[in-house]
């Protein structure tokens, strides 16, 4: 309270940060500037191909394994939806602390054949490229890189709609689409279902997702920060 409103500039992720902090900090006056994605994404160790299995399509999820990520609703919506889509299986890249939780729920709701969390991967873009959906899955989220990446690299988006981040991301129904409420298996089983079922309709947001890479682009995100730098508001 002391120092923030002292600042010449106060920074934030999202409108929705920006807005808290404008509320709970008189004076402040923050601006908004995103996280920058670096296109072609960036390529890193370890390096594990995803499997590529004709006749078969995938979900992906990334994040690390905790419970703010939502990954337990995450596959319960997934097991009401595995045997509406015998030819859909989920991948869960990241570590964590869930780890033994999230492989024991997984083979409790008898899953084991069609859920693999392989761990931590560096070729990202490899796995965004053999996924033909991507869900985040958070009950809370800064600005969600992973979702600004997988948009980037093409992926029509399922995101839970917490209260910052996916909804300065996705457009919704442009691009992609955000459930309510959060921490809900049912509503997140039923935003997949729409675009499981539905080819046309992830070629359609996946056509428009890839806008992602101007919008979040390093040259547009580097040039807000110029402005500020310069002593001009950019929102």
């Amino acid at each position: 309270r002391w120092t923030y409103p002292r600042a010449d500039a106060v920074v934030a992720l999202t409108r929705g940060t920006a807005q808290w902090l404008d509320e709970h900090l008189p004076g402040v006056r923050a601006q908004v500037i995103p996280n920058a994605v670096r296109w072609p994404l960036v390529e890193g160790e370890p390096v594990l191909e995803p499997p590529c299995v004709p006749g078969r399509h995938r979900l992906l999820a990334v994040g690390r394994l905790h419970p703010v990520k939502g990954f337990d609703g995450l596959l319960r919506a997934f097991a009401q939806l595995a045997a509406l889509f015998p030819d859909w299986d989920l991948t869960i890249l990241g570590e964590g602390e869930q780890r033994e939780a999230l492989e024991s729920l997984r083979d409790e709701l008898g899953l084991g054949e069609r859920v693999s969390l392989p761990g931590r991967v560096g070729n990202m873009a490899a796995w965004y490229g053999a996924a033909d959906l991507y869900v985040l899955s958070s009950q809370a989220e800064g600005l969600s890189n992973t979702l600004i990446e997988a948009m980037a690299c093409g992926l029509p988006c399922v995101a839970a709609d917490c209260d910052t981040g996916p909804r300065e991301i996705i457009r919704e129904g442009l691009d992609g689409v955000l459930v309510r409420p959060i921490d809900d298996p049912d509503a997140l089983a039923a935003g997949l279902t729409e675009l499981m079922a539905d080819a046309g309709l992830r070629s359609r947001l996946a056509g428009r997702a890839v806008d992602a890479r101007d919008r979040f682009g390093t040259a547009r995100i580097m040039a807000l920060w110029e402005q500020v730098f310069q002593g001009e508001r950019v929102n």
